[in-house]
């Protein structure tokens, strides 16, 4: 895939300041099928999807503690035909510690050239998932509303609260599919017949509402000691189809991390941080009916620098200090109706990416 961008600014005066920036982008991909030539689609075929989009915004400042930034966006993509999509997003300083931000915006998504083929279209979990493409899939549109306030000491601390809907229609999402599941793979060759116990499709889901909550803030404990924290509150629901009124799948409820930050010396500096996520929603079982969930978890990390002179920087992370185990299944069988029977298996995480692992860099600076 090949993408151009160009942007122009042009500050002026006329009522006010003005920050206009006008721009735009050209995307060409395009996508040759095969993976392993184990799918059912004709090795070697290739198709061509081509887009271009032009867009303005000026940010506008009227008097000096208020600034409203409004902005179109124009898409056109040679499958999908055009869209039109505008925003308008206010600022408003109270004082110099406290600062009100709000607005609401529209949005226009295509499919990937990738997402758009019926075969597998690459692998997650470290190599343990297939990826199917699905080339039904239809462009996704969004309206996002928020409104945030953000807060500033002069110690170094800080605190942001925001709520948020976003309304999508037509949401581009992966899901599991296969196995137990009510979502069904397509084009799966000879995959199939390889045992992976986790699968996921591209597909659009008619209608869905993301709403919540977010904080986040730093405390600094001392000048060489700061806290850094994050929670998200999100609702979500897909409005239509056969999972109306389901949540969106691999979301979580509950998302919070935590960063303790440490400057020993001016030249070595710690970092112990957390990530908790509760059970996300995976899909219907299509054996029992039931809702089915990915386990929440809790996972710590370690990271240091220490910089050797002014060029010389080296760093280190260990990911999941405690060694939390994310390769656990559940197991059952299902009834082929034939007096036969065939096992299935369930990811407890769907997070092999999150199995402890090392990190060691050196930063040279010229």
């Amino acid at each position: 895939q090949y993408t151009l961008d160009a942007k122009l600014d042009m500050p002026f005066e006329f009522g006010g300041e003005h920050i206009v920036v006008v721009g735009g982008q050209a995307i060409q991909g395009e996508l040759t099928d095969g993976v392993f030539g184990l799918e059912e689609g004709r090795s070697g075929a290739a198709q061509e999807h081509n887009m271009y989009s032009l867009f303005a915004e000026d940010t506008w400042t009227p008097f000096e503690p208020f600034a409203i930034t409004g902005g179109v966006r124009y898409d056109n993509h040679d499958v999908f035909g055009d869209h039109v999509s505008p925003r308008l997003y206010g600022v408003y300083t109270v004082t110099e510690n406290l600062t009100i931000k709000g607005g609401v915006s529209t949005g226009f998504k295509t499919p990937k050239t990738t997402q758009l083929y019926a075969g597998v279209v690459g692998f997650g979990g470290q190599g343990t998932s297939p990826q199917f493409g699905n080339p039904d899939l239809k462009p996704e549109t969004s309206t996002s509303t928020e409104l945030a306030v953000y807060w500033q000491h002069s110690a170094g601390h800080n605190f942001n609260a925001t709520v948020f809907r976003n309304e999508f229609e037509d949401k581009i999402a992966s899901q599991p599919c296969g196995g137990s599941l009510a979502l069904a793979c397509v084009s799966t060759g000879d995959y199939a017949d390889l045992g992976y116990a986790n699968s996921s499709k591209t597909v659009n889901i008619d209608k869905v509402v993301i709403e919540g909550a977010e904080i986040a803030g730093r405390y600094m404990i001392f000048d060489s000691l700061g806290l850094r924290a994050n929670y998200t509150y999100t609702d979500s629901e897909q409005k239509s189809g056969a999972q109306a009124g389901l949540p969106l799948t691999n979301t979580a409820k509950h998302m919070a991390n935590a960063t303790l930050d440490w400057t020993i010396t001016d030249k070595f500096s710690t970092q112990l941080s957390s990530e908790l996520r509760s059970k996300r929603y995976r899909g219907v079982s299509s054996v029992t009916g039931e809702q089915l969930f990915y386990k929440d978890y809790v996972v710590y990390n370690l990271g240091a620098q220490y910089r050797l002179n002014d060029a010389v920087t080296l760093s280190g992370r260990v990911n999941n200090l405690l060694d939390e185990d994310f390769t656990s299944y559940q197991y059952s069988f299902i009834d082929n109706g034939d007096g036969s029977w065939t096992l299935s298996t369930e990811d407890d995480y769907n997070n092999k990416d999150k199995a402890r692992s090392f990190w060691v860099s050196v930063n040279v600076r010229f």
